[in-house]
């Protein structure tokens, strides 16, 4: 319960945690982006029915994932990587109506062609 005692400001040069953050302590983004660009991590990833060994940064794996997505035509990956990698959205279209569309297997079935 707040009584006048615990209400007083704390004096000049005094802190309410005395014994803070130990020096050298890493902040958790630090540790995230250290462990994203860790050239030395290995894993074994399953890709449907296949498994493969990966080794190098897990962040050029993941962009990987998203560049993936984006061919096949994920409008979400697509925007993520146009965002991130050229730091604005792209207007690659022209017109709303265009999206990204599959083109790892084989060609496209659309039948209007590009000029």
């Amino acid at each position: 319960m707040a009584n006048s005692q615990n209400l007083k400001p704390w004096k000049p040069g005094q802190s309410g945690n005395v014994k803070g953050k130990p020096k050298g302590a890493k902040n958790l983004s630090t540790i995230i982006q250290d462990l994203l660009n860790d050239d030395s991590f290995s894993a074994t990833i399953r890709q449907g029915y296949s498994i493969k060994e990966y080794n190098g940064a897990p962040i050029k794996a993941l962009v990987h994932a998203q560049i993936i997505l984006a061919i096949n035509g994920d409008q979400r990956a697509f925007e993520l990587l146009a965002k991130h990698g050229y730091g604005t959205k792209l207007d690659v279209t022209a017109s709303a109506s265009i999206t990204p569309i599959p083109i790892l297997n084989g060609l496209s079935k659309r039948t209007d062609k590009l000029s």
